[in-house]
């Protein structure tokens, strides 16, 4: 998958790395641990103009996670393309 970000979260004792249509949450002191993950697609209907806009479908019409940020000492910040179109949401912590 395509990993681009990364964010290391010292507080929960956690790296949370962004990829297409997932975001993985790691365990900094056991990192061979199974991740938690939230699967995360771009909408149906957002994939289908994004096809019809001529874009690769497996390649460029997911929601590749371009942004991972802490917002409060509970949720993080994410945001992610979308299929072009750009959407971001409030993920909790851990």
């Amino acid at each position: 998958l395509d990993y681009r970000i990364l964010f290391m979260d010292e507080d929960q004792d956690r790296i949370y790395v962004g990829s297409k249509d997932h975001i993985l949450s790691l365990n900094i002191n056991n990192i061979s641990q199974d991740p938690l993950s939230i699967f995360w697609p771009a909408s149906a209907n957002k994939v289908e103009e994004c096809k019809m806009a001529g874009k690769d479908p497996t390649h460029g019409c997911g929601n590749f996670v371009r942004v991972i940020q802490a917002y409060n000492r509970t949720h993080l910040y994410v945001c992610g393309s979308g299929a072009f179109s750009p959407v971001c949401v409030y993920v909790n912590r851990g």
